[in-house]
Parts: structure tokens; C-alpha cells; sequence
């Protein structure tokens, strides 16, 4: 049996342990650090809502969180970190929760984004079906240079409005992306 909580202080230790080996690797091209750091980075710079999902047999399993981005007042960034046994065993039970823990982050930021890789194909998937749309590509981003792809979701259509220039340019120009 598995159940989403707020995340605790321990919450990401405990996720990076029940993590295989690619999805350590995964988790440290994403901020060109150690992998061990990137989940507790994370979970700190959520403060607003981080949530973790528990099997009742292992402990956490994954855990998703919106921190704030503070270059656009009223974003947050959005992230997942599932492990292998998340999406084996309780995948269904997630994507069912997801939309309504989605709303709950909105709650406190009117837009949320996702600068995803293109080739995370499970992130992409996740993000679609929790109702982000795609913005535009970014070539040559982050400490890796893959090519990521920027999604957003807006809280309402008025929000959506007044983050007009997010969904329609992005978050900064592409030469700013690549270091240019």
C-alpha cells in the first residue's frame, strides 16, 4: 500500500536509498552535483510543498515538490524523483493522486514549470497527463548541454494572463539557456 505525505526532514536520505544506480545518475546530471545532494537540495528549496510517497513496506518511494522561482514572482519550479519501485508498484495510484496534489501546489504559486530533458520520456509523459503544456525547446542547457524542454501549467486562465510572456517566449531568451 502506498499514500502521499508531506515530506520530513529524513524523507530524502530515505527516497536516495531506495534508488537504483541510473536514477542516481539521472538525478546528478540534472544539477551537474553529487547525487546524494540534489534530492536534499531540493527538498529544502521546496519549503512551500514537498511531498513524499510511501510504500508501506520500504518507505519513501518518491517524492515531488515545487520551489519557488524567484526571478518570477507567483512561479515555482516543479520536480519529481520517483524510484523504480514507485513506478512498478503504485504508478496508477499516483497519476490518480497527482492532479489533485498539482492544484494543492498551485495554491501557492499561479504557474508552475518544468525544464525536462527531452529524452526523459517518463517525466514528459507525467507532465502531460497532470495538464502542463509544452512551451519550447532549449538547446544546450543545464551542466549536461542536452536539449530540455520547458512545460508550465497555470493556476487559472487569469494567472495564465498574467504570465503571458512564460507561455509564449519562456522563461529567458535561448542564448541566455545556453550561456550566451
Amino acid at each position: 500500500m502506498a499514500h502521499v505525505r508531506a515530506s520530513r526532514p529524513r524523507d530524502a536520505d530515505s527516497l536516495f536509498a531506495n534508488l537504483s544506480e541510473a536514477r542516481r545518475a539521472a538525478l546528478a546530471a540534472m544539477d551537474g552535483c553529487d547525487a546524494a545532494e540534489v534530492l536534499p537540495a531540493a527538498q529544502a528549496r521546496s519549503r512551500d510543498c514537498c511531498l513524499s510517497i510511501i510504500d508501506d513496506a520500504v518507505g519513501v518511494v518518491g517524492m515531488f515538490g515545487i520551489a519557488p522561482f524567484e526571478p518570477r514572482p507567483g512561479s515555482g519550479a516543479i520536480w519529481l524523483a520517483p524510484s523504480d519501485r514507485l513506478l512498478e508498484r503504485h504508478n496508477l495510484i499516483f497519476l490518480h493522486e497527482c492532479p489533485r496534489w498539482i492544484d494543492h501546489m498551485l495554491q501557492r504559486h499561479e504557474v508552475a514549470f518544468n525544464l525536462t530533458p527531452e529524452h526523459e520520456a517518463l517525466e514528459i509523459r507525467w507532465l502531460k497527463w497532470c495538464g502542463f503544456e509544452f512551451i519550447r525547446p532549449y538547446e544546450h542547457y543545464g551542466p549536461t548541454g542536452a536539449t530540455h524542454w520547458l512545460f508550465a501549467k497555470a493556476r487559472s486562465p487569469e494567472a495564465r494572463l498574467r504570465h503571458h510572456d512564460l507561455f509564449t517566449e519562456g522563461l529567458f531568451p535561448a542564448d541566455e539557456a545556453a550561456g550566451g
